[in-house]
């Protein structure tokens, strides 16, 4: 399952709460024989207006692979077709990973989240509460 669907589902209960679902936690599936952890990000700022430039962010460590043409890191909003605006990234999640993108100024007012649309949560099964998302929450409000 892909960013837009994990995304809208925890991006609406995430920001329901007022927190950004993330966590950097291990995971392990005995089939894939891997194990990875689900980098907590942080998005700043906050709040923002359209045409504003968001960051996204991890200081953690997590032996996840990039995948071939890099993290496909999406901002939108958590709608079924809501607009999104995405840039790639090749970079590992050393420590130091981040990534930005810049909102069109057509971008809707409102919650919005910013994540990696394909981070890979295929060893959990749709039943478990242990698969993380790989995304944070921000708040787009009308330019002044």
């Amino acid at each position: 399952m892909g960013f837009r669907g994990v995304g809208v589902v925890a991006g609406v209960l995430a920001l329901g709460i007022g927190v950004g679902l993330s966590a950097c936690t291990s995971s392990s599936s005995a089939d894939a024989g891997r194990d990875w952890c689900v980098p907590l990000l942080t998005v700043s700022p906050g709040t923002v207006q359209p045409g504003d430039t968001v960051t996204l962010r991890s200081a953690d460590r997590c032996d996840a692979p990039v995948p071939d043409g890099g993290w496909h890191v999406v901002a939108t909003v958590p709608q079924a077709d809501g607009p999104e605006v995405a840039v790639r990234s090749a970079e590992s999640f050393d420590g130091s990973w981040s990534a930005s993108v810049t909102l069109p100024r057509d971008f809707p007012v409102g919650d919005a989240v910013f994540g990696i649309d394909d981070w890979d949560s295929a060893p959990c099964s749709d039943t478990s509460g242990s698969c993380a998302a790989a995304f944070g929450s921000f708040t787009v409000r009308a330019a002044d």
